[in-house]
């Protein structure tokens, strides 16, 4: 796992994890039904809150895709939907 530093002072540091397989087993952004970008864990030493921890933007467009099968489509730079005869509308 690797850390970066996002914000330094002398007394606070904000440190984000860049690991791209940080999701818990289990948990994809589709594994909740719907979408979502998070997914929701105790925090540690407090059993009692829970916090909110985003996907991997890499897992996030790894589901849409699969979601949609690649769409939308671009046609020379512009979107489109399928149409009759899979033609662009």
């Amino acid at each position: 796992m690797v850390t970066k530093t996002i914000l330094s002072h002398p007394e606070k540091s904000v440190h984000v994890s860049t690991h791209a397989g940080c999701a818990p087993a289990g948990k994809s952004p589709t594994s909740m039904g719907g979408f979502k970008n998070y997914f929701e864990k105790f925090a540690e030493g407090d059993r009692l809150k829970v916090i909110k921890v985003g996907f991997p933007i890499s897992l996030l467009n790894d589901a849409l895709h699969e979601m949609t099968a690649g769409w939308p489509k671009r046609a020379n730079g512009l979107l489109f939907v399928e149409g009759a005869n899979h033609e662009p509308v």
